[in-house]
């Protein structure tokens, strides 16, 4: 009964130790990561890690509605500590631990590219790299929605989390359109 009470307040914390339900009007403090650019008008604003996380370098991006409260966070892990060959097993201790943390995820995606199976290739890695395979996973909560990716381009592989709340991003998606179509208006 305990173990059951603790997974279920494991489960509702804040991702990111971010106060999620707060208006900021100061870009947010965040325990282990430096605050670099970007404000609460025009984000995403970026954080850059002190630490690494599984032994790979963290950066965080946070956007906000038009309510000043935050609707969402993608946590950046890379590349720095992500190769060719050790990508897959590094995505798996990353879902591992978010499996911990939010309980076992809802569903896996993973695309590839039909002619990957015409081609030799070194690793699974170097192909997620050139951006012919893909994996999300995928986590739904009562609050928020968790989805992990590992992906790459051309020079270095990633693994991003992006934490969101659904109608949250309906309202930042909406801000950002009419800030674009003021701009237009004024250029026009």
């Amino acid at each position: 009964m305990i173990f059951k009470l603790l997974i279920f307040l494991i489960a509702l914390s804040t991702p990111l130790e971010l106060d999620w339900s707060k208006k900021h009007t100061i870009p947010p403090q965040i325990p282990g990561y430096n605050y670099v650019y970007g404000d609460i008008y025009w984000d995403p604003m970026i954080y850059f890690g002190h630490e690494d996380l599984v032994g790979l370098e963290t950066e965080i991006h946070v956007f906000f509605a038009y309510n000043k409260k935050i609707a969402k966070a993608l946590l950046i892990l890379g590349p720095e500590g992500l190769t060719d060959y050790n990508c897959i097993k590094k995505f798996k201790k990353v879902v591992s631990l978010l499996n911990i943390k939010y309980g076992d995820y809802q569903y896996m995606t993973e695309v590839k590219e039909p002619l990957l199976e015409d081609l030799l290739s070194a690793s699974v890695c170097y192909s997620i790299k050139v951006g012919s395979h893909n994996i999300r996973v995928f986590w739904t909560g009562p609050i928020y929605n968790i989805e992990a990716m590992l992906l790459g381009d051309p020079n270095a592989l990633y693994i991003e989390i992006s934490y969101h709340i659904a109608n949250r991003v309906r309202s930042y998606d909406k801000k950002h359109r009419t800030i674009i179509l003021k701009k237009l208006s004024k250029e026009l």
